[in-house]
């Protein structure tokens, strides 16, 4: 499995270039692919940082919970393999209203999950507060794909 890592996404510039780097290297895996959603930037602007954190611990126990034939991701992770937030700031996405950064994320997920790549999405504790987390959560179900809480 060839894992999507930071120069995957370095040329990119725009979401649209993101979203098709994304699907381009999620179809070249062989592996089961789940999304780990939840609250980002609901609980405002100072606690992105945070929220982005607890989307990473529960990435990473979705990821030993099942195993190494799968790639778990989640928003963060996609756009860097840490929890800096370089490539959000590469692509300006912190530098436009925050009513069109929400909208070009939410049309970015629902691409992705109507996609047919995502075998299953997790639900980070809280994702009913998030606009977003709601919309994905409709998506997945709409689309037939799990749905897991933790």
């Amino acid at each position: 499995m060839r894992l999507m890592l930071e120069e995957d996404l370095a040329w990119c510039k725009t979401l649209p270039d993101v979203q098709h780097q994304t699907q381009s290297t999620l179809r070249e895996d062989d592996f089961l692919i789940h999304y780990v959603a939840g609250p980002i930037s609901c609980d405002g602007e100072e606690n992105i940082p945070h929220n982005i954190d607890k989307l990473f611990k529960a990435r990473t126990d979705v990821m030993h919970a099942l195993g190494n034939r799968s790639l778990v991701f989640t928003a963060p992770f996609i756009f860097s393999l840490d929890s800096n937030h370089n490539s959000y700031n590469r692509l300006g996405l912190f530098d436009i209203d925050r009513d069109e950064r929400e909208a070009a994320m939410q049309d970015f997920w629902d691409q992705l999950l109507t996609s047919g790549l995502i075998d299953g999405v997790h639900f980070v504790d809280g994702w009913q507060r998030s606009p977003g987390a709601r919309r994905e959560h409709l998506t997945a179900t709409e689309n037939d794909i799990p749905a897991f809480y933790l």
